[in-house]
């Protein structure tokens, strides 16, 4: 049943709104937490994290601030400038991958670490839960499941019920770089099946014109 479960959840072809996105995103900004409204910027900025590197939440959630590099200036790479790197082997497959981060990814991933360094918090991952959660908690990495069920409240609050998942925001994040960017290794799959299983959008296919007609016309006297 496991498996047939997995095989049906595979076919899943959802892609987010921008628009649903930025509702959802705005409602995790505001932690309801013990009966007081936190300030939760860093959960709308973990799906920032998961749709921008476009990777599995799982893959995210384990980040390590060392997996991480930026750049003291942005590297030419000719047809893009890169801002810092990433570092990490995908979960699933063991498939190694160096993310090279734009400015607005290098500026996330800085965001995080001062977030961090605001809060001393002193931990190896990336992901921590603030100080104003429980000794328990607090200064612990952020688990896949608190998000899931943060991301399905502020889903159903927004008023799309469970339309979206968490993960679907793989799905977004690569199907807009397939559109920007074109063929690309960013999602680390192993076949040409499985990236376009996670490309829900396909741009069209540019073509010119070069023949031209060879009869003569006729000129009318």
């Amino acid at each position: 049943m496991i498996d047939i479960r997995k095989a049906a959840e595979e076919k899943r072809q959802v892609l987010i709104p921008d628009e649903a996105y930025r509702k959802i995103t705005e409602h995790l900004c505001v932690h309801r937490h013990n009966k007081r409204d936190m300030d939760g910027t860093w959960r709308a900025k973990i799906c920032d994290l998961i749709y921008m590197m476009s990777q599995q939440p799982i893959d995210v959630f384990n980040l390590k601030e060392s997996q991480g590099e930026l750049y003291n200036e942005p590297i030419d790479r000719g047809d893009y400038f890169a801002y810092g790197v990433i570092r990490f082997a995908r979960h699933k497959t063991k498939i190694g991958i160096e993310l090279e981060m734009n400015e607005d990814l290098a500026d996330l991933w800085k965001w995080f670490v001062e977030f961090k360094r605001k809060e001393a918090i002193i931990s190896e991952y990336l992901l921590v839960y603030p100080r104003y959660f429980d000794k328990r908690s607090r200064d612990q990495q952020v688990k896949h499941r608190t998000m899931q069920a943060a991301w399905r409240d502020a889903c159903k609050t927004a008023g799309y019920g469970g339309m979206y998942h968490l993960r679907d925001l793989r799905k977004k994040g690569l199907t807009e770089e397939f559109l920007s960017q074109g063929e690309n290794d960013k999602g680390g799959h192993e076949t040409q099946a499985m990236r376009n299983h996670y490309r829900l959008i396909k741009p069209p296919k540019r073509a010119r014109t070069t023949i031209r007609f060879e009869r003569e016309q006729k000129v009318s006297e």
